[in-house]
């Protein structure tokens, strides 16, 4: 209970809010983000944080803004010093960005993420979204490591990619509504990228302006350091045909026909010898045998496999990571298969699997026969069907691990006693690497 007199409370109470009060005031890191949105009258007025943040490059993000005069306030409001610098200007669900006073006070040259997404705007007017990179005029940013662009309406032609410096690009990720050709521009001369998200354009279906590179052309789309990329097409030309990425390692590619994905697959497979994570769907057709064999041959280096599973032969694909059959497939350049390094095969819930009796059989049919051909196994199994924990061990990294999402924990249990002559296998809950 307190005591009647609470004013004894009073100094102490103050003494902690005092400390408190300075301690925020005096750090100058926690002023260095700055939101500005709408119905937020205080974000406006910016100039208590700008002091405080004590000249560190500042992070500024305009978000929910439905009001072209709250914008244009806004900037007329800001008041920064010469010396102010922006590291990270993110743009984000904007309705409506006519030609406006941006921030031109600021000093730019340093800006290295810059994120635009706008929502909608009006296309009958006329006005539509003025690219920002072209209003910071002569601060424009020379050192930019991340660009993202996204619409959820067609991208305004205002665009300058000329205008960009993409040397120092790390990250780069694009709406399916960027001009196809303005992104290859980007791309041509972003020597030190590394991870690319892509959604292609697909009603635009532009003309390439060169000819896609065929089996033995020399590819002019030369990406030396990418490393992961997620690639959507939607019927539109497809940039694995002619690039070139020998350090890429994680593929997330969602094509629009099936043919073409394993077509351009492996026209891709001798530009990316170094890829060891590999997801692939085309959302209407079933995977194959013969697709997986195929994938499997082009890259022999693959590590992790997660294919479409709708409708698609499981046990057949399962028995594929043990043990390869003859080629079948004209795109085989050998009379023998090697066996695949594959240690990961992401299997996903869908009506089939649901079914206990099919899962069973799945599992100890397919698994069974793969731990035979393959010799892997481990001692640390259980004999109760509980999941055994990944490890950093030897033993661990030798055995095959079937990656699943988590309603199949309680089907794992139907092995039960099975289980040991399975030679433990891994069950992970292990999601493919974010691009």
């Amino acid at each position: 209970m307190l005591p009647l007199d609470i004013m004894i409370w009073k100094h102490p109470v103050l003494s902690i809010c005092s400390r408190w009060r300075s301690c925020v005031v005096n750090t100058p890191h926690i002023w260095s983000y700055i939101y500005i949105s709408s119905g937020n009258e205080a974000s406006a007025r910016t100039e208590g944080w700008f002091r405080r943040s004590g000249g560190l490059p500042l992070t500024l993000i305009v978000r929910d803004i439905r009001a072209f005069n709250f914008l244009q306030e806004s900037w007329l409001t800001m008041q920064p010093s010469p010396s102010q610098r922006i590291r990270d200007l993110c743009i984000r669900n904007m309705s409506f960005l006519a030609p406006c006073p941006l921030p031109l006070a600021f000093d730019a040259t340093n800006l290295e993420r810059l994120e635009i997404e706008f929502s909608i705007f009006s296309l009958e007017r006329g006005k539509g979204p003025t690219f920002p990179l072209k209003l910071f005029d002569k601060h424009a940013p020379v050192q930019l490591q991340s660009l993202q662009l996204r619409s959820h309406r067609r991208w305004p032609r205002t665009i300058d990619p000329t205008g960009l410096d993409p040397s120092h690009l790390v990250s780069l990720v694009l709406g399916d509504e960027i001009p196809y050709d303005d992104v290859l521009v980007i791309l041509k001369y972003a020597p030190h990228l590394e991870r690319l998200n892509w959604d292609l354009p697909g009603r635009q279906n532009p003309q390439l302006s060169q000819t896609p590179a065929a089996a033995g052309r020399p590819r002019w789309l030369a990406i030396p350091a990418l490393q992961r990329m997620y690639l959507r097409t939607n019927g539109g030309p497809d940039p694995l045909e002619f690039m070139d990425a020998p350090s890429l390692t994680c593929l997330s590619y969602l094509a629009h026909r099936l043919d073409r994905m394993i077509h351009s697959l492996i026209s891709f497979a001798s530009s990316a010898r170094e890829l060891t994570h590999l997801k692939i769907s085309d959302g209407h057709h079933p995977v194959t045998d013969t697709d997986v064999a195929t994938i499997f041959h082009a890259f022999p280096k693959l590590e992790y496999f997660d294919p479409t599973w709708r409708n698609s032969n499981v046990r057949g694909i399962l028995a594929l990571c043990g043990e390869f059959p003859e080629p079948v497939t004209p795109n085989a350049h050998s009379s023998s298969w090697a066996c695949p390094t594959v240690r990961s095969l992401y299997l996903p819930i869908d009506d089939r699997l649901r079914q206990k009796s099919l899962t069973k059989d799945i599992l100890s049919a397919c698994l069974g026969r793969l731990l035979d051909v393959r010799g892997r196994g481990s001692s640390s199994s259980t004999s109760n069907g509980t999941l055994l924990a990944p490890d950093s061990s030897a033993a661990a990294a030798s055995r095959f691990s079937i990656v699943v999402d988590a309603e199949i924990r309680t089907m794992v249990s139907i092995l039960g006693e099975k289980w040991d002559q399975y030679g433990g296998i891994c069950v992970e809950e292990l999601e493919f690497p974010e691009t």
